[in-house]
């Protein structure tokens, strides 16, 4: 009778961390899915953002391009601002090399912009900023691209095909 107790206690004991054991497995499983879907939704949301600013881009300097072949004023004067990025975000979601680059761009583009000014006021070289506008606008492109390919998204190759043409045209 002893015995059949003390196997009884044991099989109950063994269930009990098995149970654990499950049930644990399963939370870590539904976390890591969700923390996936979270960094998938989050860079759909920053590529159609990084797009949308090189859209702007290319038409700001295209804009200033045709309005100095017709009018010989000076194009621009300072990079377009990056719009916010989601104040929801979870940045620790995404993959680091990549949050790293998309968070920095910020930074670039401040660049850029006290670049082209420095040009236009120290060099006398008004037309630095189509540059910069430019580049900004291909460093988009390639950040969005590269958050598309990392979480499985289709490229926006119409867009990209587009853009980089009319990038190329002034």
């Amino acid at each position: 009778m002893l015995d059949a107790l003390k196997i009884v206690i044991a099989v109950g004991a063994f269930s009990g961390v098995v149970a654990s054991v499950v049930t644990v497995g399963f939370s870590w499983l539904r976390e890591l899915l969700a923390k996936k879907r979270e960094a998938a939704y989050l860079a759909m949301r920053l590529a159609v953002l990084l797009e949308g600013y090189a859209m702007a881009c290319i038409g700001y300097a295209s804009f200033a391009n045709e309005h100095w072949k017709q009018y010989y004023g000076e194009p621009p004067d300072d990079v377009p601002q990056l719009p916010p990025y989601p104040s929801d975000a979870d940045w620790k979601a995404l993959d680091q090399k990549l949050a790293d680059q998309i968070l920095s761009f910020a930074n670039e583009i401040a660049t850029r912009a006290r670049s082209a000014r420095f040009a236009r006021i120290f060099e006398g070289n008004a037309f630095q900023i189509q540059t910069e506008i430019e580049e900004s606008a291909h460093r988009a492109i390639d950040l969005a691209g590269a958050l598309r390919k990392r979480y499985g998204f289709a490229p926006s190759e119409p867009l990209r095909a587009c853009l980089k043409k009319e990038a190329r045209s002034f």
